[in-house]
């Protein structure tokens, strides 16, 4: 019989391999170890956005004979001014998680995230994918089975943004040609969000790209020997596939 209850650090094993499978399913090779998680169950106040308006959060686990198959990771934001307006009194499944092969203990732990979230009093609701790993946001198209979760809820995936993400090596890109514009030059600089690629003219930043690598313990490393991937809203897929659905990102309950 499946049991939901608040996580305990005794399940933190359990949960980072189900968190890792969820990670690498969206960025081939990716991973994170159990300190990061805990850092994002335990103190999430210190992300710099968002974080400070974080009055309470909630982490639950789905248990059955010991063994974790589900989880949800809650966020109330505060109502005050402080607050960015879309996220002034709202609450956020900030993630939700479990083993494809137990869909009960899925529905087990979201409807107990639910049940919190109307505790709360909200103005409004949101549910998201967000992991500690880099690129993993949205709900990824490879995890279909947490979008029949949200879907099955009536949150809507109707506001998500699509963005697309290519990791590789770059032994085989050939050198750059003249540039399209004179005075045009491309610059790799440190970016709010790592490193980043900006063209230029002269002063003024007229283009940019990101890029992130991370290596199976979640440190960032050289580009990825595993080819060109895609990625919609966090999700990743070979070259082949990248024109096949969707991910959702900052869904909202309507109504």
């Amino acid at each position: 019989m499946v049991e939901v209850r608040p996580f305990a650090r005794r399940d933190r094993e359990q949960l980072t391999r189900l968190v890792n499978a969820h990670v690498s399913a969206a960025i081939p090779g990716g991973s994170i170890p159990t300190a990061t998680l805990l850092n994002q169950l335990e103190h999430p106040i210190g992300e710099p956005l968002i974080g400070p308006w974080v009055t309470e959060y909630a982490t639950f686990v789905a248990v059955e004979a010991e063994r974790v198959l589900g989880a949800a990771h809650l966020r109330r934001y505060a109502d005050d001014e402080r607050t960015g307006t879309s996220y002034r009194n709202a609450g956020e499944i900030e993630w939700l998680l479990y083993w494809p092969d137990h869909l009960e203990a899925g529905r087990a732990v979201r409807d107990a995230a639910m049940k919190h979230l109307a505790g709360w009093a909200l103005r409004v609701w949101y549910a998201d994918g967000t992991l500690p790993a880099p690129g993993v946001y949205g709900v990824a198209d490879s995890w279909p089975h947490v979008q029949r979760l949200y879907r099955e809820a009536g949150f809507d995936p109707g506001e998500g943004q699509v963005e697309i993400i290519y990791a590789g090596t770059l032994d085989g890109i050939p050198p750059p040609r003249e540039a399209p514009r004179a005075g045009l030059t491309v610059h790799r600089e440190l970016g709010p969000l790592g490193t980043a690629f900006h063209a230029r003219l002269g002063d003024e930043i007229v283009g940019a790209s990101k890029s992130t690598t991370i290596s199976p313990a979640g440190a960032p490393i050289s580009p990825s020997p595993a080819g060109r991937t895609s990625a919609i809203t966090g999700s990743a897929r070979t070259s082949a596939e990248r024109e096949s659905g969707r991910g959702w990102s900052h869904m909202r309950l309507p109504g």
